[in-house]
């Protein structure tokens, strides 16, 4: 008899040999029935049903029944037609379908040595979820017939996805802490303001800090990773209101006439100087400085500085005293 095995799927054709075996009325595989296809004298030819284990083969002819000896049924090796994707994020997640012939009861598909997760499998198809990983690597299925190799499996660092700004301004002169958040933004590469690079403070898979740079306008922020660019938001560069922080000299005539220098932040373009409500005569104005001249006033008042972004607070820092003159 030969072959002695073939697989528990049925279909092996199977030649005993012997004599007086022409117009066999039956082949008998542990009791299933096979086809007879061919016989003669000295012949058969049979095809195996389906089964399990190992069996004894008996032909039957009109003379009577023999055993033809013992045939064993194997779980055939599995076959791989197809795979869909064969790339997918390095995050992992990916389903997977692999297609092809004695595929059900798989025991484990293996992505590079990572196991992935079965979630359905038949004889022609199983679907798996992928593992984690990076590079490309082989798939491999195992079954309890044995291990097919699926083709291989490549990694891709999944593009940055941005879903919320804060602050979504800034002002002018740079320097905001502005959080993005969103999914894929580790390892960030950079973050653009309308195409000037900010600092990178701090970034992980859902949030990146960033620290704006000088600008003006409205300009859109990007995100770039290893895995693309992505488009956040837009930011809005606001002129700062200037700050006073201090002033000298802290008092003068109730005459006015007297030159104070005004120091602070966000001080250029000042449109005036108010002294308690009465404008000061600027004589020179920077960023950080300005000359004025005091008007006439009486008592303690505040000076304040107003610029097309807005006017300072009245702080103790700005407090201007009017006095009376010195006769002498």
């Amino acid at each position: 008899m030969s072959p002695s095995t073939g697989t528990t799927g049925g279909g092996t054709a199977v030649t005993i040999s012997g004599t007086n075996l022409g117009g066999a009325t039956g082949v008998s595989f542990g009791g299933a029935g096979g086809t007879i296809t061919a016989d003669s004298g000295t012949q058969i030819t049979v095809t195996s049903p389906s089964g399990t284990g190992t069996v004894n083969i008996t032909v039957a002819t009109p003379g009577g029944t023999a055993a033809a000896g013992k045939f064993t049924y194997m779980t055939p090796a599995p076959g791989v037609s197809g795979l869909a994707p064969s790339s997918g994020t390095t995050a992992g997640g990916t389903a997977v379908t692999i297609s092809g012939t004695n595929l059900g009861g798989a025991t484990g598909v293996s992505f590079g040595g990572a196991a992935g997760k079965v979630t359905a499998d038949s004889s022609t198809q199983i679907t798996v979820t992928s593992p984690p990983g990076t590079g490309t690597v082989n798939i491999t299925v195992t079954t309890p017939g044995g291990t097919a190799t699926a083709g291989k499996f490549t990694y891709v660092t999944p593009p940055p996805v941005t879903t919320a700004v804060s602050p979504s301004s800034g002002t002018t002169a740079g320097g905001t802490a502005v959080t993005i958040s969103g999914t894929n933004l580790g390892d960030a590469t950079g973050v653009s303001f309308g195409g000037a690079a900010g600092t990178i403070t701090a970034d992980s898979g859902t949030q990146i800090t960033v620290t704006s740079p000088p600008g003006t306008g409205t300009v859109n922020i990007t995100v770039t990773t290893p895995g693309g660019t992505s488009t956040a938001g837009q930011f809005i560069y606001v002129t700062p209101a200037p700050a006073v922080t201090a002033i000298s000299p802290s008092s003068g005539t109730i005459d006015g006439g007297t030159t104070v220098t005004i120091t602070g932040t966000n001080l250029a373009g000042a449109t005036s100087v108010s002294f308690g409500g009465p404008a000061g005569r600027i004589i020179s104005d920077s960023g950080t400085q300005i000359t004025v001249v005091s008007p006439p006033g009486k008592g303690t008042v505040y000076i304040t500085v107003t610029t097309a972004a807005g006017t300072s607070a009245a702080t103790a820092a700005c407090e201007y005293t009017y006095a009376a003159p010195v006769i002498q």
